[in-house]
């Protein structure tokens, strides 16, 4: 899987006519050396006893894309056709239930002591019965083993058509930024030989606009940072203000109540705590927020002129 990741197929490789596996190369005539220089000659080479001289990575991806290649559904995948909405998606197979019978993993644990057992009779019968869960779990062994290549199998074809579809969105995302850097001349609607100065110009005029067009973005996304905060600002202290009435309106309650055991008369009880309302409230806050703003501004200013002075000082000095 980390070679399909990495190697793509060339012409060469998808070719008809390569798509035999390599045969081990021989040679007809040997040449006689020395033993003393023999070891000179030997090359340092890390050795794999259990691979093929020929069984190498390269070899086997090249031997999988050309036989690929000579199949109706897997040429696509290694042509250098484009994905599409109209080709299918590669989908797993549907597995056939296997009912094969399960081995006795108890006989595991019988005794390999020929002492342990009456006679040869006992001994073949239990020979038997591991014979028989012997060849059990070598079916499932053998099922398990072409799953497995089956699964493989899938998972390259997968693997591949999602290369493809990721080379697409690469395409076309590559396209979507060419088209962004590249701009058409304007077209006044008559014919017009464009002059070096003339294209400058239009260049010009095309930068200045893309900035303005980000200002302008920069600053609606500043304006509704600033209505966010602004809002979020108004609603907590409402929420404090609303709190603070709640309690106030608890408290005078229990002062009413108390003047009333007291011998008070109705109307000479002290009056409801009122609060500001919401739209006067928003107004506090926003005439708070541009105050703050002009502060922050006038203080900025004084930094620059403090700043320049201390410049134009020094440069006198």
């Amino acid at each position: 899987m980390k070679s399909f990741r990495t190697y793509w197929p060339t012409n060469f490789d998808l070719s008809p006519s390569h798509q035999q596996t390599p045969t081990t190369s021989s040679s007809n005539f040997t040449l006689d050396i020395a033993p003393e220089f023999q070891t000179l000659l030997t090359p340092h080479r890390r050795q794999f006893p259990d691979t093929p001289v020929d069984d190498t990575p390269s070899k086997r991806m090249r031997i999988t894309a050309a036989n690929l290649a000579a199949t109706s559904s897997g040429s696509f995948l290694v042509s250098k056709s484009p994905y599409n909405s109209q080709t299918p998606f590669p989908r797993l197979l549907d597995r056939t239930i296997v009912n094969l019978p399960r081995p006795d993993w108890s006989l595991t644990r019988i005794s390999a002591d020929p002492d342990q057992y009456n006679g040869k009779e006992a001994m073949g019968h239990a020979i038997g019965k591991l014979t028989m869960n012997l060849k059990n779990a070598k079916d499932h062994h053998d099922v398990f083993c072409e799953n497995q290549e089956i699964f493989a199998a899938q998972t390259v074809i997968q693997d591949m058509t999602l290369a493809k579809m990721s080379r697409v969105v690469y395409e076309q995302e590559e396209e979507k930024k060419l088209r962004k850097s590249t701009f058409a001349l304007p077209d006044p609607g008559y014919g017009r030989i464009w002059t070096d100065e003339a294209i400058a110009q239009a260049m010009r005029d095309h930068r200045d606009n893309e900035a303005r067009k980000k200002a302008e973005k920069d600053l609606g996304a500043k304006k509704r940072e600033t209505k966010r905060s602004q809002k979020a600002e108004i609603e907590r202290r409402w929420k404090e203000i609303k709190e603070t009435h709640r309690n106030e309106l608890e408290a005078h309650k229990e002062c009413c109540k108390k003047l009333r055991e007291d011998g008070m008369r109705v109307k000479d009880l002290p009056p409801k705590p009122k609060h500001i309302s919401r739209k006067d409230l928003t107004s506090q806050v926003l005439e708070e927020i541009e105050g703050e703003a002009v502060v922050s501004e006038g203080d900025d200013e004084t930094d620059e002129e403090s700043n320049s002075g201390d410049s134009d000082d020094s440069d006198s000095m």
